[in-house]
């Protein structure tokens, strides 16, 4: 009696597909909601059923929460928004009883192995996540859901950011929303893995299914513990008549942790890094008031850094207009602009599917091209 319950309190009819996220409402410190909110917009658009997001979670400040609301409001007005409080026990319990797909809309550093796509396979919930990090490992392509392709700056391009960072400039949380506004997820990619499902019951619950074998065989305590006592004891086994294999250097030659390139020490976690090689195709020219929207609803309005100036999205709009479709490289040089800048602003524009980047097979190897 759990779905039918939780529906009646959420007011959502029968007949409609609910697609839930579960988690700490930051923009910043989780997930970009605005990749997410497009993709439902297409997806509504097209499907047969209402389409409901069911947002389950709390938020450390009030701004961000309305940050949440007013981006569903404005990028996806097809789809029937409900907040939930996802600190209320009996919602956290019986949430994953009323949907029908699990998503999460993650690009943010902080977010590793992510807790909540096993809760909600365990649940019987198939799951959209981006391929990022940890949720290469925990989420089947195919099987137990969908990955959606991600992309992130090119190693070398996030010195400075790592400067401001450690010598002050910049706060913890500036510092994340400068970086995290060189990851991309694939709009166009997530609006049809979502669709997919949205489109197909059958399918829903054929993966829904797998996706709970997978919890219980893969991250069940019976199957973890055990992988924990041969680790212990194979790490012990290592350590047994183990020798030093570097030594001291005589002058200390290590950078600061804080002043670390975080484009080259998280360069596993996307799909792939841009190069300066990466073709970009011209999709749509925004106006200022829908890059005003971006920014606010991105957090780079609320916690005041922005890696680019609107002139210069302007300026890279109207270049990839004229040609059509261009790499990093030649739009960089036509403006006479750094390959770094043309990358951030490439980046900002294809989160907000503004334009489009090369396919990615989510079920290929990871690799930099």
């Amino acid at each position: 009696g759990a779905r039918a319950a939780m529906r009646a309190r959420a007011g959502t009819p029968d007949g409609a597909v609910v697609v839930m996220s579960m988690g700490r409402l930051s923009v910043i410190e989780k997930g970009n909601p605005v990749p997410l909110f497009l993709a439902l917009e297409q997806v509504a658009k097209q499907a047969d059923v209402p389409v409901h997001l069911w947002i389950t979670g709390w938020a450390s400040r009030k701004e961000e929460e309305a940050l949440f609301i007013e981006g569903a409001a404005a990028l996806c007005p097809s789809v029937t928004l409900k907040m939930l409080d996802g600190r209320d026990p009996d919602t956290r319990r019986e949430v994953w009883a009323g949907a029908d797909i699990f998503t999460l809309s993650v690009d943010s550093i902080q977010e590793t192995f992510g807790l909540v796509p096993i809760e909600a396979m365990a649940a019987g919930l198939p799951v959209v996540m981006p391929d990022w990090d940890g949720f290469r490992d925990t989420v089947v392509h195919g099987q137990t859901g969908f990955r959606v392709p991600t992309r992130m700056a090119m190693p070398g391009m996030g010195g400075e950011l790592a400067r401001r960072f450690a010598d002050g400039r910049d706060s913890y949380l500036q510092y994340l929303t400068l970086v995290q506004s060189h990851v991309q997820v694939d709009v166009n990619v997530y609006a049809l893995a979502l669709g997919a499902l949205v489109n197909d019951a059958d399918l829903r619950a054929k993966m829904g299914a797998a996706a709970q074998r997978h919890a219980r065989a893969t991250y069940d305590w019976a199957a973890i513990i055990p992988q924990y006592m041969a680790l212990a004891v194979e790490l012990a086994a290592r350590r047994a008549g183990a020798v030093p294999t570097t030594t001291q250097a005589e002058t200390p030659l290590a950078v600061s942790p804080l002043e670390v390139d975080p484009f080259a020490l998280y360069a596993d976690y996307p799909s792939q890094s841009l190069t300066p090689e990466t073709i970009v195709t011209f999709e749509s020219m925004p106006s200022k008031e829908h890059l005003d929207l971006i920014d606010k609803i991105s957090g780079r309005v609320l916690y005041r850094r922005r890696a680019v100036s609107q002139d210069q999205i302007f300026a890279v709009c109207t270049c990839l207009q004229d040609r059509g479709s261009a790499s990093i490289n030649i739009i960089a040089q036509e403006l006479d602009q750094p390959v770094t800048v043309i990358t951030s602003i490439i980046l900002q524009l294809a989160k907000a599917d503004l334009v489009q980047l090369p396919a990615i097979d989510p079920r290929s190897p990871r690799a930099k091209v």
